[in-house]
């Protein structure tokens, strides 16, 4: 949920199911695009949930066993993690202008406001600039702690090789809850086609070092004694 998206419709898919003959339970992705304009409209349609789920999973499993498609994927994710640094520091640059004028504007209006009738355009104005900046300033400060934690996120591909090769042991141990932050963890999307039958998955750029860490912080602890 939240994940899986419909690539010939470029829409999410939402989790459901039926039950047949009063009993069991079938659990599918069913594109809301789909639902809305018709069946006709989409290639796609439904996917089974559970075929899609262990499709995804086995997937991972086999980054950790085939070293070049380890590289490739990290390579991937280290592109991917440059491209949106590159992107939010654009809408950093964006924000900034818009503040810059607002505060342009803003010293402008202030010699008007000083005989300005409560009612006047020069007072309706302020408000809505106030109301802009303040948006405007609360996105900066979202911005910049995105990118302070994109650019600290160094991917290190030793350390993530050696906790990608860890995978399955680990998602045996895991609860289904577990799993699921896993998987929320490293993906970020994965779009299905279902004209073509393809399948992308799209790692979210500091999944992959998270993991590692995560994995690195659970091997520390068991090794300290407490205290």
């Amino acid at each position: 949920k939240g994940i899986l998206r419909c690539a010939a419709c470029d829409c999410a898919m939402s989790p459901s199911h039926s039950t047949k003959a009063g009993r069991k339970r079938y659990r599918y992705y069913v594109c809301n695009q789909a639902q809305k304009r018709g069946w006709q409209n989409c290639p796609s349609k439904t996917v089974p949930a559970q075929q899609m789920e262990a499709f995804v999973v086995s997937q991972l499993r086999s980054i950790g066993r085939d070293p070049q498609l380890l590289q490739e994927t990290i390579a991937q994710a280290r592109l991917q993690q440059q491209t949106q640094l590159a992107d939010l520091k654009t809408q950093q640059q964006a924000v900034q202008a818009t503040l810059k004028r607002g505060h342009h504007e803003l010293r402008r209006l202030l010699p008007q406001l000083a005989a300005a009738d409560p009612t006047s355009p020069a007072t309706a104005r302020l408000a809505d600039l106030q109301e802009q900046m303040q948006r405007a300033e609360q996105r900066a400060h979202e911005l910049q702690k995105q990118i302070a934690t994109l650019s600290a996120s160094s991917l290190d591909d030793r350390a993530i090789a050696k906790a990608l090769a860890r995978f399955d042991p680990v998602w045996q141990a895991l609860t289904p809850r577990e799993q699921t932050r896993l998987i929320q963890l490293l993906v970020e999307r994965v779009d299905y086609h279902g004209g073509t039958g393809q399948v992308r998955i799209t790692f979210h750029p500091t999944g992959l070092q998270a993991f590692s860490d995560e994995l690195a912080q659970q091997q520390e602890s068991r090794r300290c004694p407490k205290l």
